[in-house]
């Protein structure tokens, strides 16, 4: 795999002219071409490599390729996904793991004036490539002017233009791309582009705009199959039209078309991608996070599912996939849950011993995520014996269990057990139960070992360790609630709770 370091190494930019800090410009041309001869004689020996991925099972990807190019004159600069390009006057110094910078000597740009990135939901769907303007003086697509705090898509061949004459031609690599892609189509006040940003069981999500919406700012739309008995449909409407916390996904408006008997859900487009592409920028294994980005994540996931619990409502499908970023994929991103599709909404059941806890016997979750006490392992065992009836993805579970134990209920605790699982990977890049198989995933959640004391682990402070050991308790009765995560010395000692609040408005507001 490349070193992401070495993709833009150090460019610099001034008066129309880029150039290496070591190479000419020449010498830097042919260097380019070099690496990129490399890499394509390197994978056509190593073909293709493992990827941890819970999204589509077990899976194989090829090595990285760019997805587009920015282009002047003769050079090109690669644009990977999941990795974000910031172009303005700040010097190469100011690069992070998030940020790889352009340095352009011209008084008239900002010190960052723009962000580029590529973002890939799926490996089945095209990478999407934005571009947001955060400067003084401005950044004109095609002529247009965005406007700061504003985003928007790049097209092949699309002019980027800043200021004092600098300009960049993009070039999306179209060789990479998938060969489905969506149909335009409008729906009321609603354009839909071809645009196809994710595809699964439940439909499909493109993007669209309102008509009305001078700005054209883009939204995300949910496609999904509409019957009037369907109830999976009908609560995930609900609780996503009713739901109002900031870090979770809310339906801007829904509509019924009863001629195709679909359901379409128009919600804020997640312009950063998910945790999951967050986590793996375009490489082929997930990077933990530093343990301040790690806990700020979590207290993020953590307060929505709060809200969620308060309001009656128990996600269980709590994943990377499912926590989306809604603003540039930088440093301490502004996070919301999303996909309620297996979410259950009930009333609270009150016991002598259990005060409060909500009741629930369905078998349904992510293997790699799920608790113990959901026992996903008799739906493989049931799955088995129907036969060649098997669902597409075997680590995805729904199954209405009407038989069986009527005793092995479990509670909204799962969702505390699913977020024990995010914050072992977030921290440390490593699934604390993966295996090759989802029945040996089960057995090893079943058993809850968890080894703290790795390399990966050498940095994560005793306060983080004890948070993720709360949280993966196998007995439920001992393992935290949301409220107790919430309240816990991760997000409430030392100050930090003010802090993360300062960060979570910061992030919204970038």
């Amino acid at each position: 795999m490349k070193n992401t370091q070495s993709r833009l190494a150090a460019h610099h930019f001034s008066n129309s002219n880029l150039s290496w800090t070591s190479f000419t410009l020449e010498e830097h041309y042919q260097l380019h071409e070099m690496l990129i001869f490399l890499t394509t004689l390197i994978d056509s020996f190593l073909l293709f490599r493992p990827s941890f991925s819970e999204r589509e099972g077990l899976y194989l990807r090829k090595m990285s390729i760019p997805a587009g190019w920015l282009f002047d004159n003769k050079v090109r600069i690669p644009l990977y996904k999941n990795r974000v390009i910031a172009l303005g006057r700040l010097p190469l110094e100011q690069n992070n793991r998030r940020i790889e910078r352009i340095q352009i000597n011209n008084s008239r740009v900002s010190a960052t004036h723009c962000y580029i990135w590529h973002i890939q939901f799926d490996s089945n769907t095209n990478s999407i490539c934005y571009i947001k303007d955060v400067s003084r003086n401005g950044t004109l697509i095609g002529g247009k002017k965005m406007g700061k705090g504003n985003f928007s898509i790049l097209r092949n061949n699309d002019v980027i233009s800043l200021c004092g004459g600098v300009h960049f031609q993009y070039l999306a690599n179209t060789e990479a791309q998938v060969v489905e892609v969506g149909k335009p189509s409008s729906i009321k006040d609603w354009v839909i582009l071809s645009d196809i940003i994710g595809v699964g069981t439940f439909g499909k999500v493109q993007i669209s705009f309102h008509r009305k919406d001078i700005a054209k700012k883009f939204y995300a739309v949910k496609t999904v199959q509409y019957r009037k008995d369907d109830r999976k449909t009908r609560v995930e409407h609900y609780i996503l039209s009713t739901v109002n916390h900031i870090n979770i996904i809310k339906i801007e408006e829904s509509i019924i078309d009863f001629k195709n008997g679909v359901l379409k859900m128009f919600q804020k487009l997640a312009i950063g991608g998910d945790l999951f592409s967050y986590l793996s920028q375009d490489g082929d294994v997930l990077q933990g996070l530093n343990e301040s980005e790690a806990v700020f994540a979590l207290y993020q996931v953590c307060s929505g599912l709060y809200y969620l619990h308060s309001k009656g409502i128990v996600h269980r499908d709590l994943k990377l996939d499912n926590i989306l970023i809604m603003g540039a994929p930088l440093v301490y991103p502004h996070l919301a849950i999303a996909d309620f599709g297996i979410a259950k909404e009930i009333p609270v059941v009150a016991t002598p011993t259990n005060k409060g806890r909500f009741y629930m016997k369905t078998m349904v979750g992510t293997a790699e995520y799920a608790a113990p006490e959901i026992d996903l392992g008799a739906n493989i065992v049931r799955k088995k014996k129907m036969g060649n009836r098997k669902p597409k993805f075997i680590d995805d579970f729904f199954f209405e269990n009407s038989g069986g134990n009527k005793s092995a209920y479990y509670t909204e605790k799962v969702d505390s057990w699913s977020l024990g699982v995010v914050g072992h990977i977030l921290f440390s890049g490593v699934s604390p139960f993966y295996s090759t198989t989802v029945e040996e995933i089960i057995n090893k959640s079943k058993l809850g070992k968890i080894d703290l004391g790795t390399s990966k682990w050498k940095d994560v402070s005793p306060i983080s360790k004890i948070f993720i050991q709360s949280c993966l308790q196998v007995d439920s009765s001992r393992r935290s609630s949301i409220s107790e995560c919430l309240n816990n010395a991760i997000f409430t000692s030392g100050g930090r709770k003010e802090l993360m609040q300062r960060l979570l408005r910061e992030a919204i507001h970038r």
